[in-house]
């Protein structure tokens, strides 16, 4: 990793510890690879020294090979056991030079299942990272958000970490860039680009597709004001889907022979040359584009089902530009989402019949709704009435 010109790497898995429903015990999966998963309980004094033996290691090993350490754990919202747990490995690593930041929570859009308000969410990251601050000082926070589609509840601007790490992917066409742009423009808090990735198998996708998505997208993260980037993942996996398996810089096949004799199991994709000559000055002067497909990702994408549109205003009826409106199936299983303009307006369209959406502002409260469908009509033109938001309560302590 590091001789491919990486200078960190993001730790996923080791330290996002699982916990016990009917006990509450915390416990790990040393052996995630075997049949029958072992399981080492926290409570057990023996199995937290193996554990934290463990990881020093892991950071020993990283930090001496020249790579700083992002390490994932999993909090939750007042949640008692975990919070002992955060203090504990914060206070055991504190001194340790290998860690450049402890990831709080990974895609709550996906992971934190229950809804949250926008104030629940700020007194629970607010706790967290006090609990840091006291026992590691010296080390950065940062929470891995999916994306733009976070802001209805954990509101990047409101989060009390030190930076944000997004993780757009390419869902839809140029998704990554035009995310990034929105980063760029309303995002008041360092931010990086914490996971991204094209899937390239050099069949369905080319690796040449590959290293094009990563050449673009460094470049767009660095004109709208990054200040890091990272991409998911190190090696191709052997996962359920095609998105999952082929995002690495190394391919699963072959050997590579480092210049000290080593081998290491894969080769490495074209991609690899993205990162291993960057060069900052090389990447200077571009502008942050806003693409021509910013508002609408799919506005190509036939047939056209559904148009959703209306207006986001605050509580003076003025409008508010950069609020994020989302819209999905019956089914929940596709959404899309749209971007509002300078004066608070939205049009959203998709090939698929809308039934509920959300809608929120950076800073702001968010309001959801639902669509009465006429089971005559094949298709849907929807003009929602103001969606009137209000200032979150406190949000001035977090942006800053």
């Amino acid at each position: 990793i590091k001789s491919m010109g990486f200078n960190s790497v993001r730790i996923t898995t080791i330290g996002e510890i699982h916990k016990q429903r009917k006990s509450n015990r915390l416990f790990i999966k040393p052996c995630i690879t075997q049949s029958k998963d072992t399981v080492m309980f926290l409570a057990d004094k023996n199995n937290y020294q193996a554990y934290f033996s463990a990881v020093d290691e892991l950071l020993d090993i990283c930090y001496g090979e020249g790579l700083k350490v992002v390490f994932l754990l999993r909090n939750g919202m007042g949640d008692g056991a975990r919070d002992k747990h955060l203090a504990r490995i914060t206070s055991t690593f504190s001194d340790h030079p290998g860690i450049m930041a402890w990831d709080l929570f990974n895609e709550p859009l996906y992971f934190d299942t229950i809804f949250h308000e926008k104030p629940s969410v700020i007194n629970a990251v607010k706790s967290w990272q006090a609990l840091v601050k006291k026992n590691a000082p010296h080390h950065l926070t940062t929470i891995g958000m999916e994306g733009i589609r976070e802001v209805f509840e954990w509101d990047p601007n409101l989060m009390d970490v030190d930076f944000i790490s997004f993780h757009p992917y390419e869902y839809e066409p140029e998704q990554v860039r035009n995310e990034i742009s929105w980063y760029g423009k309303y995002i008041r808090k360092p931010w990086v680009i914490g996971e991204t990735s094209l899937p390239a198998d050099n069949g369905k996708v080319s690796y040449a597709m590959q290293k094009s998505f990563a050449e673009k997208t460094l470049s767009q993260a660095i004109a709208c004001g990054a200040s890091g980037y990272s991409w998911w993942q190190f090696k191709d996996v052997d996962w359920k889907t095609y998105h999952a398996k082929y995002m690495g810089v190394l391919q699963l096949q072959g050997l590579t022979r480092m210049s000290d004799g080593r081998l290491v199991n894969g080769k490495a994709k074209p991609v690899g040359n993205v990162f291993k000559s960057f060069s900052l000055s090389s990447y200077g002067g571009s502008n942050c584009e806003l693409l021509p497909n910013y508002f609408n990702y799919s506005v190509n994408e036939k047939p056209r089902l559904s148009t959703l549109s209306g207006r986001i205003v605050n509580e003076k009826n003025e409008g508010l530009e950069g609020g994020v409106v989302m819209a999905w199936n019956h089914e929940h299983t596709r959404m899309f989402h749209t971007i509002t303009r300078k004066d608070g307006s939205f049009e959203l369209i998709a090939p698929f019949i809308f039934v509920h959406w959300i809608a929120s502002v950076t800073g702001y409260t968010t309001q959801e709704g639902w669509i009465a469908l006429d089971k005559k009509n094949k298709t849907l033109i929807k003009t929602l009435p103001f969606i009137r938001l209000s200032l979150v309560a406190g949000k001035e302590n977090y942006t800053q």
